[in-house]
């Protein structure tokens, strides 16, 4: 099941309100495609959908799906040549740095022909109707028209510029860049026609070639707040002093931020939100109200959504402050509705009485003899099939490439019941997940004790051998907030009280303290304390740093790693149990 056919039903309990700005959306689930080495979203668009929807900010009318942009749109500014180039094996290697896997290759250039129609679709729209058009991806600024860089294959602005002066339209069209990294390939594609202005502001040139109608920034260091926006605010005026646009394209890129994942700069969420709205009411005091096209353009790393989502909430509500959940918290909110509105029945399977009554077959039959048949004593593996499949968790992974998946349970495993998913050709598991009750962390409580819990990509290779945690053999999936929110979801449909794991290294703890937190306060502000000591250190040296004894206390000596336990509450008596021991 597709993401936007799982949004449908979101969308029909929506009345479809009016925002405070007429105003469009694009997004397709063509847009989504995991690529390994890439820590872009995939589903950032999504998660921006799903937010706006949520709160009532658009309904389904404003949102449009595009379909895929035809080879004669891309030939308007792409080579021939270069076109039928990517149909090599190697086509995207110099895009993304690395050799992209030869399954994943059509569903990349699918995702990039699908961003580029709703960039095209987004701007025609935008003329036709004064619109402010949002295209929940896009922003694809480095490609040349002849050659692919940057992750971006083809240039979705210029590909729209173009068909707009095609259809007839020929206002001057001025191109605000705020991704981290340089517009250079708009900036190319229209160097010699002063029609489309571009201004870029960016750590780093790409390039220095001269263009007609341009502005070209570099801030490089670690740019803060009061320097970014001091530049954003003289140079959009210089711009606006020069030049008088009938249509904005804004690359509200999100790399720019602190958190960002392979930024260097450090701008905090309220001073991107101020840069947002600076540019949009700058160019209206100067320019009036205009059509926009909004891209969301660069913006690595699982909060990245959270930005955009800030910005584009402010447009419709009237800045009216609204901040977004974090993204386990979306993710969790999408796995119980989806986890809700699975059958009782297909999960644990018809037994004629108690759905949790045990049988003789679920029972052990002696001490070394195991017939247990279902999934923490309740699920049928026809259930949990359904469970993954359902709430969409395979579709990731076969978003990521892997395709023959398989799903298998292992009951009798001594260290607590064992799920694995392959894909065929694979020889390592993508996911393995042991579970075990746990009665005695909260007396009283049934817990699910996370025993082990591996997520990996064995095609990826790590970008620096640092990188690599301890234990660690490949990348990570990016699907742990994805599987705690299938547990949790899971947890209160079976009604168990809770999560609970002890990490045995640092780092663990580190990872699953986004979710779980201590049972008491004495180990909670051990734990506290220990990261204060270790600083910045990066997460592989810390940890190899606290287990060689290399972090001292106020006496000087060595603090020893503990592991105590970690608890996620999910019943209202566990998080009453836990309140009572704070």
């Amino acid at each position: 099941m597709g993401a936007m056919d799982r949004l449908r039903g979101l969308w029909d309990r929506l009345a479809g309100p009016s925002p405070a700005r007429p105003a469009l959306f694009f997004h397709s689930d063509d847009y989504r495609v995991d690529i390994p080495g890439v820590t872009y979203d995939p589903r950032k668009g999504e998660r921006i959908l799903s937010y706006l929807l949520e709160q009532r900010l658009i309904g389904r009318r404003h949102v449009v799906t595009p379909g895929i942009a035809s080879l004669h749109a891309l030939g308007r500014v792409h080579t021939d040549a270069y076109l039928e180039s990517l149909d090599r094996p190697d086509a995207l290697t110099r895009a993304f740095g690395h050799t992209v896997p030869e399954e994943l290759q059509q569903r990349v250039l699918r995702a990039q022909r699908a961003v580029v129609a709703g960039t095209v679709a987004a701007a025609r729209r935008a003329v036709a109707e004064e619109l402010f058009a949002v295209n929940l991806g896009g922003g694809l600024h480095h490609a040349l028209p002849d050659r692919a860089q940057g992750f971006c294959v083809f240039n979705d602005v210029a590909v729209a510029v173009r068909t707009l002066r095609d259809d007839g339209w020929d206002d001057p069209v001025l191109v605000v860049d705020l991704d981290l990294h340089d517009g250079d390939g708009i900036r190319a594609v229209f160097a010699d026609d002063p029609t489309v202005f571009t201004l870029s502001i960016h750590n780093r040139h790409w390039s220095v070639a001269p263009a007609a109608a341009s502005i070209s920034v570099e801030l490089p260091g670690e740019v803060g707040d009061a320097t970014y926006l001091d530049a954003v605010d003289t140079h959009l005026r210089a711009c606006l002093d020069a030049f008088r646009p009938g249509l904005v394209f804004y690359l509200a890129g999100t790399d720019p931020a602190g958190t960002d994942r392979i930024g260097n700069w450090r701008i905090s969420a309220a001073g991107l939100l101020r840069r947002d709205r600076r540019v949009l009411e700058g160019v209206e005091e100067r320019a009036g109200r205009l059509p926009w096209v909004v891209l969301l353009a660069g913006g690595y790393g699982g909060e990245s959504w959270r930005y955009s989502a800030r910005f584009l909430a402010g447009v419709l509500s009237g800045w009216a402050g609204l901040e977004p959940p974090t993204t386990e918290a979306q993710t969790l909110a999408r796995y119980r509705e989806l986890v809700a509105g699975l059958r009782q029945d297909q999960l644990v399977g018809e037994r004629g009485g108690e759905l949790f009554e045990l049988t003789e077959e679920d029972l052990a039959l002696g001490p070394a003899v195991h017939h247990r048949t279902r999934w923490l004593g309740a699920l049928t593996p026809l259930g949990v099939d359904l469970l993954f499949e359902r709430t969409g968790f395979l579709d990731r992974l076969r978003e990521a490439g892997f395709s023959g998946l398989t799903l298998s349970l292992d009951l009798a495993h001594p260290a607590g019941e064992t799920l694995r998913i392959d894909a065929a050709e694979i020889a390592e598991p993508l996911v393995e997940l042991r579970l075990a009750p746990d009665r005695r962390t909260l007396p009283g409580l049934e817990l699910l004790s996370i025993e082990w819990m591996l997520l990996q990509d064995p095609r990826a290779h790590f970008e620096r051998p640092q990188r690599r945690l301890p234990g660690q053999r490949y990348p990570g999936l990016g699907l742990l907030n994805d599987m705690m929110a299938l547990l949790v979801s899971l947890a209160e449909r079976l009604q168990i009280d809770g999560l609970v794991f002890v990490p045995s290294q640092y780092h663990l703890a580190v990872k699953a303290h986004r979710f779980l937190g201590f049972t008491s306060p004495e180990d909670a502000a051990w734990f506290e304390d220990l990261e204060r000591r270790i600083g910045d250190l990066p997460l592989p040296e810390a940890t190899r740093a606290v287990a060689d004894g290399r972090i001292p206390d106020d006496d000087a000596r060595p603090i020893l790693w503990r592991p105590v336990p970690m608890v996620l509450p999910v019943s209202a008596r566990a998080r009453s149990r836990l309140a009572s021991l704070w």
